[in-house]
């Protein structure tokens, strides 16, 4: 039995035995202070936790890491585990806060998480594991649901032409001179050639390289239908062009979700147009989405994505490195805080993406996807990572996502 009331901490009951949690955030009852910067700590308290032979690091956003026996039948714990929870899940931080970047999506380094350093590690899996040992003191029959760890591969099909005008080529040309990579001019130049006679020799055009090197893992390609920008909506193309290359992927086991044009992140009504319109390519229910460049407005784009019939989203990383955004490696349903319900949405975390690391080098995405893969391992979680089609031409490329893909087997 849970007891509790707007004002008092929450107390779990199991016959003769209870857990105290301290709310140290729930008992405001305006929603106008509640969610308010004033209400986002400066700092939080990092402790190992030891509960019956165990430790558990616990990173409390709200509360002490600190646990206390009143005597031996009821304990309490003085981290305010579920408002942490909420606070990492709900991401109403990011309402709050005003900062923003060039793309006008959250500043990551506002982020409690990246500030605190701990951007990095799934708190919100830590509170999951003490919360059990602390349910299997008030019931040792207690069973839970077994998870197993697997990973998503997902790629974002923003273009499947590189070539669309000679201008490209020529930036291309220069960039593999400066940087003394004259090998990779002469593969372009051919590869133009190639392209000019058929496009669909395009680099680009490597969606059967994907699936094979994919298999047996879950796969997602999440297709672009429309375009709003002339900068950031580069690939203008109708998947009826490529309908040979999708029916074979498809056949392969990979799954389609909807790439919204870049400004669709606000705008629900070009939303479920492209939504329409790629319901009416697959024949079939869309369910899946990413938004375009990660542009996120929360709550409003889950709000969005829930009123146009879509199942789960896959946008939650910071662009700047892979990470917990949310603090958890588990799929999970999505709470409007400003509405106050829940939605018909799961969230699947994005763990790690590649255009992350071009600027840093492979050496470290592999470093950062051993780390994360080690950690999602532990919870038994969903290792999902996104690599881009357009980052798989060249024989450096495609070697590293070979590498991040059988690491995470």
């Amino acid at each position: 039995m849970i007891n509790s009331d707007s004002h008092a901490d929450f107390v779990i009951q199991h016959e003769k035995k209870t857990l105290t949690i301290l709310n140290a955030f729930f008992y405001i009852e305006s929603k106008e202070d509640l969610f308010s910067k004033e209400n986002i700590p400066d700092n939080v308290d990092d402790e190992t936790i030891e509960f019956e032979g165990n430790e558990f690091p616990i990173l409390s956003i709200y509360g002490k890491s600190s646990l206390t026996y009143e005597d031996q039948n009821h304990i309490r714990l003085e981290s305010d585990i579920i408002a942490s929870t909420f606070f990492m899940l709900s991401r109403w931080e990011e309402a709050i806060i005003e900062k923003r970047d060039a793309h006008d999506r959250f500043d990551y380094r506002s982020s409690l998480s990246v500030r605190k350093g701990f951007y990095q590690r799934p708190i919100v899996n830590e509170y999951v594991e003490l919360l059990w040992a602390l349910c299997r003191f008030l019931n040792p029959y207690l069973k839970r649901k077994q998870r197993k760890y697997f990973c998503t591969v997902t790629s974002d099909i923003d273009q499947l032409r590189k070539w669309k005008k000679p201008k490209r080529l020529l930036e291309s040309i220069y960039l593999h001179v400066t940087a003394g990579k004259l090998d990779l001019v002469f593969k372009d130049i051919g590869n133009y050639v190639r392209s000019q006679f058929n496009p669909k020799k395009d680099f680009f055009n490597n969606l059967d390289y994907l699936a094979e090197q994919s298999g047996g893992l879950k796969t997602i390609f999440y297709l672009k239908t429309n375009y709003s920008h002339p900068k950031h909506d580069k690939n203008r193309y109708d998947p009826q062009d490529y309908l040979d290359e999708f029916r074979e992927v498809k056949e392969q086991g990979v799954k389609f979700g909807i790439h919204p044009h870049y400004n669709a992140y606000l705008n629900q009504e070009d939303l479920l147009e492209e939504v329409e319109n790629l319901i009416s390519f697959k024949g079939g229910a869309v369910n899946l989405v990413r938004q375009h460049y990660l542009r996120f407005s929360v709550p409003e784009t889950w709000k969005y994505q829930a009123e146009a019939g879509l199942k789960e989203d896959s946008t939650m990383i910071y662009p700047h490195l892979g990470g917990f955004r949310n603090g958890v490696c588990y799929p999970f349903p999505v709470f409007d805080f400003e509405g106050d319900c829940k939605l018909d949405l799961y969230e699947s975390p994005l763990i790690l993406m590649e255009t992350a690391y071009l600027s840093s080098g492979f050496d470290q995405l592999l470093a950062d996807a051993e780390k994360l893969i080690s950690i999602v391992r532990k919870y038994n979680g969903n290792f999902v990572f996104l690599w881009h089609n357009g980052n798989l031409v060249y024989q450096e490329q495609r070697f590293n996502f070979e590498k991040l893909i059988e690491l995470a087997r």
